[in-house]
C-alpha cells in the first residue's frame, strides 16, 4: 500500500503576532471556550468595517 502523498500547507492567512491585553478582557475571552481568538479577530473586523 503506498503512502499517501503529504497534505499540501494551506496558505495562511493570518499573521501571528503578540499583543497585551487587560487582564480581565483576557479573561472574558478564554473564558467563552474554544475559538476565542477567532471571536476576537471578527469583532476587530467588525469594527474597522464601521470606520473610515
Amino acid at each position: 500500500m503506498p503512502d499517501k502523498p503529504a497534505p499540501k500547507p494551506k496558505k495562511q492567512t493570518k499573521e501571528l503576532v503578540s499583543i497585551r491585553l487587560s487582564r480581565d478582557v483576557l479573561a472574558h475571552l478564554r473564558a467563552s471556550g474554544e475559538g476565542w481568538q477567532t471571536r476576537l479577530d471578527e469583532a476587530l473586523r467588525l469594527l474597522i468595517e464601521k470606520k473610515p
